[in-house]
Order: C-alpha cells, then structure tokens, then sequence
C-alpha cells in the first residue's frame, strides 16, 4: 500500500446531470487532498509437491498479481476526478509432471497458463452519469490547469497464454545429455482503445455517452490468436 507523494486538491464541483440548468461548477471552501499518484498491490504464490509414486512427482504452482495505480497528471491537479484510474492483473499456473524412467534417463510434462491484464477508466461504467460532455474540455482556458470535464478514455488490453511442453533427457555418457522435445504455445490477444463520445453531437444540453462500433476512430477493437510450434533436440 502506497498513498504516494503528489497531491491535488478537489478545488472545483461541477452539478449533475449535464443540462442547461444545472451546468455550473463553484469553488469548494474545503477542497481537500487528493492522491494523485496511488500504488496498491497485492500478490502471493503457492507453491505444491506431491509424489505419486518413487519414480514420478507432481509439482503446481500459481502466481497472482494485482496492481491499482494512479499515474500523476498535472493537467488534474485541481480536478483529480475526472483523470484515469489504472489496473494491472496477472496471474500463471503451472503444473508439471517428472518421471524417472532410470537412473539416466526421465522425462518431463508440463501445462502452463498465464494471464495478463491492463485496463484504465474514469469510471467503472461507461454509461455512469458523472461523465461530463466534451463540451466541459472548452472551458478550461489554455496554460491552466483544469477545472472541470472528464477523460472520456477507455483502454483494456489483455493477454492469455497457454503451454503444454514435453521433454526427454537421456544421460548417454558422462559428456553427453541428449534432450529431445515439443513445446506448444497457444495466444489469445485482446486490445481495445474507446473513446466516449455524445449519442448527439448537436445536443449539448445534455450528455448520454455511447459507444461507436469496432472500427470507427473513437474505437479500436483488435483481437488475434497466433500459436508457436518446436521441436528440438539438444546435447
């Protein structure tokens, strides 16, 4: 847990909802601190041995990840709420599986799976009433810090990876350790950048966001699925 060390101050309250007579924002007399560049993380690993037999053991593990942060902006100082918040997850599996087949020869099974994780918002929804029009982006005067508005911003990408590995190894002779194996990787990625934008430009009185489909420049959608394929021997 890390509160960090640059603060801002919540100087300014803007009136909900975004109409015509409620669109005002008035100085707080008590503005209070705000954290402005957070770090909270957890983690922990597990770690499990279990032997089947003499000749063959069982061996998982697992790693977690979590990160929520917040990346200093000075732009935000005196309006912290309307920056991003960040998260940032991962987590691996692995489980593996030895077999002595002699004293000079054993063989190897493994499965991995690991997931990484990156998303940013001001808002968990994005339908959350407290997002303000763009129009608010306009009363901030040039070369001063902002006073009201809202980073329309929404970014997620992700990652997961699957393994499945075999190997042999034969201790030959003293010199030589021949290893022979297949490694399979399989991907799937993710990666999607939106921006919110009003459901009528034309009406500002009011603000009902909306997500524009894939492919439009307020959204980039990208998904793909390569895989990895070897065979190998080694002494």
């Amino acid at each position: 847990h890390d509160s960090g060390w640059l603060y801002g101050e919540q100087r300014w309250t803007v009136y909900y909802p975004n109409n015509g007579d409620s669109t005002f924002i008035l100085r707080n007399d008590d503005p209070g601190l705000a954290e402005m560049n957070y770090n909270y993380e957890r983690w922990g690993h597990l770690k499990l041995t279990y032997d089947l037999t003499p000749r063959i053991k069982l061996n998982y593990s697992t790693l977690y990840s979590s990160r929520t942060y917040r990346d200093y902006s000075h732009d935000w100082k005196y309006y912290p709420i309307g920056d991003l918040r960040r998260y940032r997850d991962g987590r691996t599996n692995i489980l593996k599986m030895n077999h002595a087949l002699s004293s000079r020869m054993f063989y190897e099974l493994g499965v991995t799976n690991s997931f990484t994780e990156y998303h940013h918002f001001v808002f968990e929804e994005p339908y959350d009433s407290r997002y303000l029009h763009p129009e608010y982006d306009l009363a901030n005067p040039p070369y001063t810090l902002n006073y009201a508005g809202t980073n329309h911003n929404r970014f997620r990408r992700w990652t997961n990876s699957n393994e499945l590995l075999g190997q042999l190894s034969w201790q030959a002779t003293n010199l030589h350790l021949l290893k022979a194996g297949v490694d399979v990787k399989l991907h799937d990625y993710f990666y999607e950048d939106i921006n919110l934008v009003p459901a009528d430009a034309a009406q500002t009185d009011t603000f009902e966001a909306i997500i524009e489909p894939g492919s439009t420049p307020s959204h980039y959608l990208y998904t793909t699925n390569p895989y990895e394929f070897a065979v190998y021997l080694q002494d």
